[in-house]
């Protein structure tokens, strides 16, 4: 083995898995690797294809020391990386194949958010048992164990449902004023169902809409009403008067067209207003209705007296302190008398004083009846906080009107009363008509057999969750 003098040596290129490693190179002018190099006595060492036979051998013979040391390393490396492998296998295989006991707090907390997903995205409970729902949940976590379908039907939406009703039950309490819908909408097995559903501003004053019940109809209103109307039954047309009316459409038909041509006059655009405004006048002509609709858009900080005459004004704002003084007074009815201690106290601070010769000439003090007193107290404060209302700019059409009494109802406490009072009642029917829809997708093709108490559980925990 010859020896080299003592040049730059550079490491091995590539991965090298074993120690020896470490004690070789390459000098910088060999670019292909050919001679590998010791850097201790700096002697070539054959070792074809990088074979570490001849350069353990090499360390045995010339560096006894270093190859001690070598092998020691050697043999401790491949010890001790598997062992530590091996554990870390085993104590996961272990802990995965345990799985979560029922009454653990991880397994109430998994199995109450698939009851949550079912309940809240109208899914069938049969959806437990589907593959892919098993597989999801089993990659989601191993050592949980999914109940079956009957166990969230019978066991866990039940209690859901509970929790939830007993929620709004304790929400709807706190409302003091709200009005309430109906939907009727129909299965797919066409059996009617009938939903009510309350609306009103919370505390924080906010709307909401909380489904209260669904139940199914026990006699179908129309068909009750058609069987009761007798006198009109002679106008429902008979065969032979379809068979009339079909040959007279067939005959006129080409003629259409040419007949749209000739009535389509300027004055169409103009019946239709007409037509508009007298069914306006029909539906919110009545005197209750057009105070409550006065009422609710005085309370409305977009609008408030803008569309109203002067003569109707002076009436709207009269109702208006008529109401928030009914208010008032019955809320000192309820409320326990608060002043009778500070009056008390006031009167014994009188009698402890040092009556001096002047209070003898005194006339008798006759003090005002205290309820008059609170009566012109309570009027002045109305007046000033109706004026103080009408006078604040008005809000863009484009605002929320809640979102303006939530920050203002400190300025404004009693018209802020009034206002939940008129503006949770839904200007249209959408509120509603949401309960059918979710309706139609809870009773859906794969649950058309559900039974009316069912129905009504998952309509109330899809709407209210």
């Amino acid at each position: 083995m010859a020896a080299k003098e003592r040049i730059p040596l550079v490491e091995k290129r590539g991965k090298t898995t074993s120690v020896v490693w470490k004690y070789y190179g390459f000098a910088e002018s060999d670019v292909n690797q050919v001679d590998i190099v010791c850097k201790l006595c700096y002697g070539v060492v054959a070792a074809p294809q990088g074979n570490t036979t001849n350069l353990f051998n090499h360390l045995r013979t010339a560096h006894k020391v270093t190859y001690d040391e070598t092998m020691k390393e050697h043999r401790e490396k491949p010890s001790t990386t598997p062992a530590s492998s091996s554990q870390t296998s085993i104590h996961a295989t272990l802990y995965n194949a345990t799985k979560y006991p029922t009454s653990s707090q991880r397994h109430k907390e998994i199995t109450n958010a698939v009851t949550f997903f079912l309940a809240k995205d109208q899914c069938s409970v049969n959806t437990v048992n589907n593959p892919g729902f098993k597989k999801l949940i089993n990659t989601l976590d191993k050592r949980y164990n999914l109940p079956s379908r009957h166990y969230f039907s019978r066991v866990a939406i039940p209690a859901l449902y509970d929790e939830c009703h007993d929620g709004v039950a304790k929400e709807v309490a706190t409302a003091q004023y709200f009005p309430t819908t109906t939907d009727l909408w129909s299965s797919r097995t066409m059996e009617p169902y009938l939903s009510l559903a309350v609306h009103f501003i919370d505390v924080d004053v906010n709307m909401k809409t909380k489904c209260l019940q669904t139940v199914l109809e026990q006699q179908k209103a129309t068909a009750h009403v058609l069987s009761q109307d007798k006198g009109t039954r002679r106008l429902i047309p008979s065969w032979q008067d379809i068979d009339v009316l079909e040959a007279v459409n067939k005959t006129l038909g080409p003629l259409v067209e040419f007949t749209d041509a000739l009535s389509g006059e300027k004055h169409l655009s103009k019946s239709i207003k007409r037509r508009i405004l007298e069914y306006l006048n029909e539906k919110y002509g009545d005197s209750p209705t057009q105070e409550l609709l006065d009422m609710a858009t005085v309370l409305d900080p977009r609008f408030k007296l803008r569309y109203a005459s002067e003569v109707s004004q002076e009436t709207i704002k009269a109702r208006l302190t008529m109401e928030m003084k009914s208010i008032m007074e019955a809320a000192v009815m309820g409320a326990p008398v608060g002043n009778t201690e500070v009056a008390d106290d006031g009167a014994s601070n009188q009698t402890k004083r040092k009556r001096g010769l002047s209070s003898f000439f005194k006339a008798p003090h006759s003090p005002a009846a205290p309820g008059a007193e609170h009566t012109l107290q309570l009027d002045q404060a109305i007046a000033c906080e109706l004026q103080g209302y009408l006078q604040a700019g008005t809000l863009d059409t484009e605002e929320d009107p809640l979102g303006w009494w939530k920050p203002s109802q400190n300025l404004f406490p009693r018209l802020s009363i009034l206002a939940k009072k008129y503006l949770c009642i839904p200007a249209t029917r959408a509120s509603s008509e949401r309960v059918f829809s979710t309706g139609g997708h809870v009773v859906n093709c794969l649950r058309a057999s559900l039974k009316p108490d069912h129905v009504n559980r998952l309509v109330l925990l899809a709407k209210n969750l």
